[in-house]
């Protein structure tokens, strides 16, 4: 894939969060991937930070199982959502995920 679709398919995922109550915020980096630290035209990746648990309904769970579902449709990309952090202490972007 090209940068150009890498960009679209990103912007297509952060527009798919603006519903999501539980998501605070949306960042995107193209043309990289952390999982395999390889930078590539076809790489992409997001970090979207949740709201604090008090400001959220939803589970970490339901927050990847609604996004693979509302992305599922988005043809030509392979999505990955998972959980890369994890802290006790009480934060604004306790759970950061990457895409």
């Amino acid at each position: 894939a090209t940068v150009e679709r890498t960009e679209q398919v990103l912007k297509e995922i952060a527009g798919k969060t603006k519903s999501m109550d539980s998501i605070e915020s949306v960042s995107t980096l193209s043309g990289y991937s952390l999982v395999n630290e390889v930078a590539g035209a076809s790489y992409g990746m997001g970090m979207i930070n949740l709201k604090p648990w008090d400001e959220r309904k939803a589970s970490l769970n339901e927050i990847i199982a609604d996004l693979q579902n509302k992305t599922k449709d988005i043809g030509d990309a392979t999505i990955q959502f998972f959980r890369v952090a994890k802290s006790t202490v009480k934060l604004k972007s306790l759970w950061t995920i990457f895409c």
